[in-house]
């Protein structure tokens, strides 16, 4: 059995249309079996299933792997011929508890139609992410962080990585793998460093994780504890790690990601490649004017017709920054830890401590898949003194409470890229949406229950410098 197979051919393709077929696939992806076994545990006919595990063979899905005589008559195993098989496009991993093949089908028809009407060519995106928006040199040494869906676009980075001289390793994450880990794993086991990322995270230069999650409301209903064990896991592993490297973030939307936030996928799919492919100087000149316009006043105050009203001053500490979609290579080659996302188009910016107050309104946010809506934040002194929500209500109780005291804004940012016209609550696309202020809450905590290991940055939209 191989790990991955790339279907074209359409004949296989459509062999996949059947229903049965593709619960016949899963059942062998899982394990060898007989058609005779295959109808004991499916409670279906044996001819019925011959006929289309035949289909299946014929068409390369799945292969004889072994034969033994049963009362007188040959009787074959089958298994599948991959672990993972991707349609057109990359998508569609085949394994219980994820999407379906017939899902992922109709993703990938989808999101090649997106595409197509974008004129979206992934290794145009990767030749930009790579020299442009971190501008790999000759001997970089990068880990590509994706799932199964990303596979194309994986495979072009690689390809571009190489090209630079840059030498690149992939890795593959799916929400089915952390579903499972946070199921049958222990909360010990969970906030352990994986000591492969802590080998990994030590020998890189640059670490560049696309959104791996498609849904995450297959983790609604997981243990909160856990979720922040898996996270802090991997974070002791970047800790531990002999050096610092630049972690590079990217979004990726999904239909799923849509129907969360009840946005029609379209209209977030073209957001976000739009949103991507805005030119960096563009960004840096909509960012100057920004952070002149900030820096020019002793106290900044924002508003909204939505609710916001939050006043503060700019810390004397900490110089305004501006992502413009490209990493600070001063900084990287400091080994300093370097954070970026993308899309980029944002001003980054820090209140003197004790000074933010107000009230900061936000129409939704998603957390660990649930959508909280009409949520407002008081601030008084920098510290957050009261919440409360429209729907949700308690998800942002078990999320603030489970921190140590006092929570307070860290940081504060200002979207501005041109391409993205309105908030859809996909936290890496709402970031850079103009006139949109997000609040990043920070705990004291240390350990398993950090500020790290929760979704603490906070949207508002329509904002006004007044």
């Amino acid at each position: 059995m191989q790990e991955l197979m790339l279907l074209k051919d359409a004949a296989a393709i459509k062999a996949l249309a059947h229903p049965l077929r593709l619960h016949l696939l899963e059942q062998l992806i899982a394990a060898p079996a007989s058609v005779q076994q295959l109808a004991e545990q499916m409670n279906e006919v044996h001819a019925k299933l011959f006929y289309h595990v035949k289909e299946l063979e014929k068409n390369g899905l799945v292969e004889v792997v072994g034969e033994k005589i049963v009362n007188g008559n040959v009787e074959r195993f089958h298994r599948a011929t991959a672990r993972t098989f991707y349609l057109g496009q990359a998508v569609g991993k085949l394994v219980p508890g994820e999407q379906t093949v017939a899902d992922a089908v109709q993703f990938d028809l989808l999101r090649q139609h997106r595409q197509q009407e974008l004129q979206i060519d992934n290794r145009s995106v990767a030749r930009n992410l790579v020299r442009n928006s971190l501008q790999l040199q000759p001997g970089a040494k990068v880990v590509l962080e994706g799932a199964s869906y990303q596979f194309e676009l994986l495979d072009a980075m690689l390809l571009e990585c190489r090209l630079v001289g840059a030498e690149a390793f992939i890795r593959l994450m799916n929400s089915w793998q952390l579903r499972q880990m946070l199921e049958e794993m222990s909360i010990e086991q969970l906030a352990q460093a994986p000591p492969l990322t802590t080998l990994l995270s030590g020998q890189s230069d640059y670490w560049v994780s696309f959104d791996t999650i498609a849904d995450a409301s297959i983790f609604a209903d997981c243990d909160p504890a856990k979720v922040d064990a898996l996270v802090e896991g991997d974070l002791q592993a970047y800790r531990l790690g002999p050096k610092r490297f630049a972690a590079v973030e990217i979004g990726y939307p999904t239909p799923e990601h849509a129907t969360s936030l009840g946005v029609d996928y379209g209209v977030l799919h073209d957001l976000f490649w739009q949103a991507i492919s805005v030119d960096s100087a563009e960004l840096r000149n909509l960012g100057e004017t920004l952070a002149d316009q900030l820096s020019s006043k002793p106290c900044v105050k924002l508003a909204s017709e939505h609710g916001t009203q939050l006043e503060f001053c700019l810390s004397k500490a900490q110089e305004i920054v501006i992502n413009d979609g490209v990493l600070d290579q001063s900084k990287v080659s400091a080994t300093q830890l370097v954070d970026l996302t993308l899309p980029g188009g944002q001003v980054l910016l820090v209140p003197e401590p004790g000074t933010l107050t107000g009230c900061l309104a936000i129409d939704q946010r998603l957390l660990r898949g649930v959508c909280v809506r009409h949520i407002r934040l008081h601030f008084v002194a920098g510290q957050l003194a009261a919440w409360e929500a429209g729907t949700g209500k308690a998800e942002l109780d078990a999320l603030f409470t489970q921190l140590e005291n006092p929570l307070r804004v860290t940081q504060l940012s200002l979207g501005l890229n041109p391409a993205v016209n309105r908030m859809t609550g996909y936290k890496l696309l709402d970031p850079v949406v103009p006139n949109t202020l997000g609040v990043q809450l920070g705990s004291t905590s240390t350990g398993a229950n950090s500020d790290f290991a929760i979704p603490y940055w906070y949207y508002s939209k329509e904002i006004a410098i007044v």
